[in-house]
């Protein structure tokens, strides 16, 4: 009985996080997005300064600028595929 319990409880867990997916992506996308915003500031002022390694500063904020967008765009997949219209 207590098996059973316990793979009924793993398999509600594996439904929860299968049918909210979409929110871990908008969440995490959200999240890198800002990241590389701030990157990019960091990067700009550098190069207002005229210190060294501004381009590295600005290629990593855009890398994960992009990154972030491409988890945004996988939530927005992820919530359309969760929510099918009948």
């Amino acid at each position: 009985m207590n098996y059973f319990k316990m793979i009924f409880n793993l398999a509600t867990l594996i439904n929860l996080i299968m049918n909210n997916k979409w929110l871990f992506f908008s969440i995490l996308g959200l999240l890198f997005v800002g990241f590389g915003l701030s990157l990019l500031g960091e990067a700009i002022i550098k190069k207002f300064n005229n210190m060294d390694h501004w381009v590295l500063w600005g290629t990593i904020a855009l890398m994960v600028v992009n990154t972030g967008l491409c988890f945004v765009g996988q939530a927005i997949i992820e919530k359309i595929k969760g929510n099918p219209k009948n």
